[in-house]
């Protein structure tokens, strides 16, 4: 009988340790899983339970919230890379080292500001690097510039 009973109680205890797991996950993410793609929601789930089961299996009663927050940031950090990509990865290429900086201080930007970001935003900020703050005859005449301050500068015919 008391084998019955242990077992009953070792049953609950691991079901407690679940709740208080999904309890602590859902109090720190709950809000902020909308940042992410439907994709990577299910990643960070996965990811989570293996964190859980691991820890479960090395008598680890306790995740820490930065433990589970660092999963979440991975994925949303990735997440906006892939999004990036899809949205202008075919004009990067054609951007100048400045436009690049420029973009990706500002890309960061609006991913430290933690909302949904939409393709147009990030194409938004592309085309107001590329048309206004850095455009590409800027650029050359910066680069002309600078090659002739440092005795670099070779006509050409263009």
């Amino acid at each position: 009988m008391m084998d019955d009973e242990g077992s009953i109680n070792n049953q609950d205890a691991d079901t407690q340790r679940k709740l208080n797991f999904v309890a602590q996950f859902v109090g720190l993410l709950s809000k902020k899983l909308e940042l992410l793609p439907r994709d990577h929601q299910r990643a960070l789930i996965n990811n989570l339970e293996t964190l859980f089961l691991d820890a479960q299996e090395n008598g680890d009663t306790n995740i820490s919230d930065a433990d589970i927050m660092g999963l979440f940031e991975d994925h949303r950090r990735e997440a906006f890379v892939e999004q990036v990509r899809r949205a202008i990865g075919s004009k990067l290429k054609e951007l100048s080292q400045r436009q690049k900086d420029l973009l990706d201080a500002s890309l960061t930007k609006l991913y430290r500001e933690n909302r949904p970001v939409s393709d147009a935003e990030i194409r938004g900020r592309l085309e107001l690097i590329t048309d206004f703050v850095s455009p590409a005859a800027h650029e050359k005449v910066q680069k002309v510039y600078w090659d002739l301050r440092l005795g670099k500068y070779v006509e050409t015919n263009e």
